[in-house]
């Protein structure tokens, strides 16, 4: 059997666990299986040149390009390891052939190219995985799965790349010739690029309220009144405290909140908190993750779930309990939960992120250390075990209604009572208003002399820009859905990558986690961009599409008809108004 994997790098562990101890060029050799590595995507799609002369040079008459027959080649950079496959998968020897690839539908569909391409004809079976431990490999090349379970998600997966492509080629074509400079259209990448121009007009636009507070004093306690827009009226209210010379306490409300522990991490809630905590960017974070998978300290970590599979509810338990162990935080935690994580239907593909067993015993603790930024991921992911397994965090909030002169005066006063799954993160419930220090011994009826009076001024805020953090947050619920967004997890960086790197956004700031800025450029282009080509809604609503197409409920052909539809449209109606006014890109369009 031929095992194929994603990288040279998941080749040599799989190998390993196939007793595949003979090293070759370009692959290892046992006695029942033969392991290579893919290094990435080694086939393409051609570009529109591949099809025709008349498409090498850009033209507005040759809009749009839609392929009848699709075509490939395989890149050049990868050309050496593609012969080594292709002469791997002819070998008389090989009866099957495993696909190995990431457990998703990248790596469904970087094999699947390569199968293809070199007219295999020989039965294949699917190694999926969701971590490298080299137990979870055995159990898996034991209990390999039919490759006929992924059709779909190969389906999925091309219709993905050939929408892409058909939006990329043609958008980019039409909005370069039409406004005479190179623009790049991307079919996820600019209506993330639009979530940043919104957001930064919305700032450039608002315009900020002034309002007004009066804070009053009571000895050690300290209240505030409710917020003012005029002035006068905040001076009045302040005025007339003065002239009542003490308040009364009207209200002592004491009540018991619960602060739930969060859930596992997601690739996407990971990126978040490391751009958050680290100045991480998506990028590196998932380059860092990746590796600490590769090196078997972490579960498959491009997953969109923070959940759990009923039936892991045991392991979970012991891993966490050994980590508690090892970590040297026994007694920290009174009873490990892990029920609440448990959510079959929230698992699609690959569940939470998780430390892996044999990172408990991982030999090369020092060697990590030294690489610091993974260390610093791998104590997110840890943490965020424990957190999540933990009780709730517990505490007592006072709040307090004093009245004063001819207004309401409030303040609140929070006590913990029980840290819970604080107690790893070191997040201590804090009073949110120090002014309640002094509300232990208050009671209602209290009569309160007034010691000082104050007129605060402040104004209303614009929404902030974006960091890559949030940004990656936004992108997740652009479809106002919990479940579909722009891209994937395992893209969504390299989109934001795909933006920066094309002259679209800039990364600004001083401190480690720095904001996202668009460039003239990027205005530039969604000003002149049509709706369907921008709205983030509108693409979400593709990515629902192609979650469809997995699970078998939509047609591929369906979906890329839609596509095509929407740009032959496009393009016709551009053309057309070419035609009707002799010119398009007129003086003030840019």
């Amino acid at each position: 059997k031929l095992i194929i994997a994603e990288k040279p790098s998941v080749a040599r562990i799989l190998a390993k666990a196939a007793d595949c101890g003979k090293k070759q060029k370009g692959y290892y050799e046992g006695q029942e299986y033969l392991v290579s590595g893919c290094s990435g995507h080694l086939v393409e799609s051609a570009m529109p040149h591949e099809y025709g002369e008349k498409w090498k040079k850009w033209s507005l008459d040759e809009l749009p390009i839609l392929p009848a027959k699709w075509k490939y080649h395989v890149k050049e950079r990868g050309k050496v390891q593609f012969s080594i496959l292709n002469r791997l998968m002819k070998r008389n020897d090989i009866e099957e052939i495993v696909c190995a690839t990431d457990a998703g539908r990248e790596g469904e569909l970087i094999f699947r190219h390569i199968y293809r391409e070199t007219g295999c004809r020989k039965p294949v079976k699917r190694l999926w995985i969701s971590s490298l431990e080299e137990k979870t490999v055995e159990r898996g090349l034991q209990e390999l799965q039919s490759s006929e379970k992924y059709d779909n998600l190969y389906r999925a997966a091309l219709a993905r790349e050939k929408a892409d492509w058909i939006v990329g080629i043609n958008a980019s074509r039409l909005f370069s010739l039409l406004y005479r400079q190179p623009f790049r259209v991307g079919r996820v990448m600019t209506p993330t690029l639009n979530i940043v121009c919104q957001r930064e007009t919305e700032r450039e636009q608002f315009q900020p309220v002034p309002f007004y507070c009066a804070e009053i004093s009571f000895g050690v306690l300290t209240a505030k009144s409710e917020r003012f827009y005029e002035k006068e009226e905040a001076e009045n209210c302040l005025d007339s405290c003065y002239d009542a010379k003490a308040g009364t306490v009207t209200s002592v409300k004491i009540s018991e909140k619960t602060e739930k522990p969060p859930v596992l991490y997601d690739l996407t809630a990971l990126q978040r908190d490391a751009n958050k905590k680290f100045g991480f960017s998506p990028q590196k974070t998932m380059e860092c993750a990746q590796s600490l998978y590769e090196n078997r300290l972490i579960t498959y970590p491009r997953t969109d779930s923070c959940y759990l599979t009923s039936d892991m509810e045991e392991s979970t338990k012991e891993l966490a309990e050994s980590l508690l162990k090892e970590y040297g935080k026994e007694g920290q935690l009174k009873d490990v939960q892990v029920k609440r994580l448990l959510n079959d239907g929230k698992v699609k593909d690959h569940h939470g992120i998780l430390p892996t067993k044999e990172s408990i015993s991982f030999p090369d603790r020092k060697e990590l250390k030294q690489k610091s930024e993974e260390e610093k991921i791998f104590s997110l992911i840890l943490l965020r075990l424990l957190e999540a397994v933990s009780s709730e965090c517990l505490w007592e909030e006072k709040e307090i209604l004093i009245h004063c002169g001819n207004s309401e005066f409030s303040c609140r006063k929070k006590k913990m009572i029980y840290p819970g799954w604080r107690v790893f993160s070191g997040k201590e419930v804090q009073d949110e208003d120090k002014s309640g220090e002094g509300a232990d011994d208050i009671f209602e009826g209290q009569i309160l002399a007034l010691t000082e009076g104050i007129l605060k001024e402040d104004k209303t805020s614009p929404p902030p820009s974006f960091t890559e953090g949030s940004l990656m947050h936004e992108m997740e619920k652009a479809g106002k859905s919990e479940d579909f967004g722009l891209g994937t997890p395992a893209t969504r960086s390299g989109i934001l990558e795909k933006l920066i790197q094309s002259g679209y956004l800039n990364r600004e700031g001083k401190g480690k986690t720095k904001i996202l800025k668009p460039t003239e450029k990027a205005i530039q282009l969604i000003t002149v961009l049509p709706e369907e080509i921008k709205s983030p809604s509108l693409t979400a609503e593709w990515e629902k599409k192609l979650k469809l197409i997995e699970d078998g409920a939509y047609s591929a052909e369906d979906f890329l008809t839609e596509i095509q539809n929407m740009i032959y449209h496009m393009t016709e109606s551009y053309q057309k108004a070419l035609n009707s006014s002799g010119s398009f890109a007129s003086d003030s369009a840019p």
